[in-house]
């Protein structure tokens, strides 16, 4: 109890009010079961599931995650913050703008299946969610808006039911012989719930109101991720280059940096609805500074820690057909923890809407991991993907320094003196 009353006094009834610690609390405790059963699913599919099955499914979900980037991925901002402003009539409209570029995006789905034509799995995968595309694409409108109106209530109870659905749903799957028939029934499964969960929160959104300049937004937003949409055919270039299996490897590696990723995603749906509501970089900074340093050092400790235990951690849970993901892992943990605190400097950018940076910062991503991956993995196979990612990470720090430094400069110079 004593321990308890330390950390009450000093550390979140120094930063945080009641409610906001409510939230904290919430949202993580929300984290941790989404990502208990993320980890349960992962050992599902190492332990029931073939290789190769894993990888096609992984493969389908790179096709579609690229489509869905191209059909106004960025209106995912102006939801969040259409709801931070009570914006309730952007919501069907963004949706209607979405359905429509979905349609259009058909024939890049046909494009895709006829490439993969000589596998049926994948090539009938994808014929079926060609016809699917205008819902797919508007499925997970529900977290944008629960999360910049501050619900966390109902974002908790919606994220985990969803996890634990697919988690369920895969395990009751594990004997069914159609590689076709699995994936569409997983993918189609998660689609309903997420539509259903839309639906509910379409119902509820409140005021009707419009703010096409918020939408605008999203689609500028969506310009500069167009480039960007390209790292989700990583996979696709693995299988090109290594081979199918090689894709089940790489995506077990990335599990344990993409935990800890998400971690910081869960964060930033604490801290994003207050630098929503400031006027400038620098007053959101002003207000985060007594955050960030602390931040270093958990991400640090949790980054040694993690490369420690990988190895031990993967031939543990997923056995020895992964151990080989356990080499990749440790180091891909670990950069992601020393790089993950400067991405919270590049929300302050994002959501103050700096255009300027989000082009910068997205286009560089993706020359120097598409270039990074299309370079090395033929000649070091998936450790070029370890390099990649240590490169990019340096340059991301880089360029997000560089942006966040000029605008807190021009903030200052803009303030008004005192005196």
């Amino acid at each position: 109890m004593k321990v308890k009353a330390i950390f009450n006094r000093y550390i979140l009834l120094r930063f945080f009010s009641n409610r906001v610690k409510k939230n904290i609390i919430k949202i993580t405790g929300t984290q941790l079961i989404v990502s208990v059963f993320l980890m349960v699913t992962s050992i599902i599919w190492a332990r029931y599931y073939p290789i190769e099955t894993f990888a096609k499914f992984n493969i389908v979900l790179s096709i579609l995650g690229f489509v869905s980037i191209l059909a106004y991925s960025g209106m995912r901002h102006s939801i969040t913050i259409s709801a931070g402003k009570g914006l309730g009539g952007n919501f069907l409209l963004i949706i209607k703008e979405k359905f429509f570029i979905s349609i259009l995006l058909i024939p890049v789905i046909l494009i895709f299946a006829y490439y993969y034509h000589n596998d049926d799995d994948i090539f009938s995968v994808l014929l079926l969610f060609a016809i699917l595309l205008p819902l797919y694409t508007n499925q997970g409108h529900w977290e944008a808006w629960l999360l910049g109106g501050e619900s966390f209530n109902k974002y908790s109870l919606y994220k985990i039911a969803s996890t634990v659905i697919f988690a369920v749903v895969l395990f009751l799957l594990h004997d069914l012989e159609s590689v076709f028939i699995l994936i569409s029934l997983l993918i189609i499964f998660k689609l309903i719930v997420n539509l259903i969960f839309t639906f509910d929160v379409y119902k509820n959104k409140g005021k009707k109101s419009i703010d096409k300049s918020v939408v605008s937004y999203g689609k500028k937003v969506t310009g500069a991720l167009l480039l960007n949409s390209l790292l989700m055919l990583d996979k696709l270039i693995i299988e090109f280059f290594i081979g199918m299996e090689s894709v089940a490897i790489y995506v077990i590696a990335l599990l344990a940096p993409g935990i800890l990723r998400m971690v910081f995603d869960t964060s930033c749906k604490l801290i994003i609805p207050k630098i929503v509501k400031f006027d400038s970089v620098l007053d959101a900074w002003t207000w985060f500074k007594f955050f960030f340093w602390k931040i270093v050092i958990i991400y640090l400790i949790v980054g040694i820690f993690g490369f420690l235990i990988m190895e031990l951690l993967i031939l543990v849970v997923f056995g020895s057909v992964y151990s080989e993901s356990s080499l990749y892992s440790s180091w891909l943990f670990l950069f992601t923890a020393l790089a993950l605190p400067f991405s919270y400097i590049s929300q302050i950018l994002i959501y103050q809407k700096k255009t300027d940076f989000i082009y910068m910062f997205t286009n560089t991503n993706i020359i120097v991991k598409l270039g990074g991956f299309i370079i090395l993995i033929p000649i070091y196979e998936l450790w070029g993907v370890v390099i990649t990612f240590f490169v990019n990470y340096i340059i991301n720090i880089v360029v997000i320094l560089k942006y966040f430094l000029a605008y807190i400069e021009h903030d200052k110079k803009k303030a008004p003196s005192v005196g």
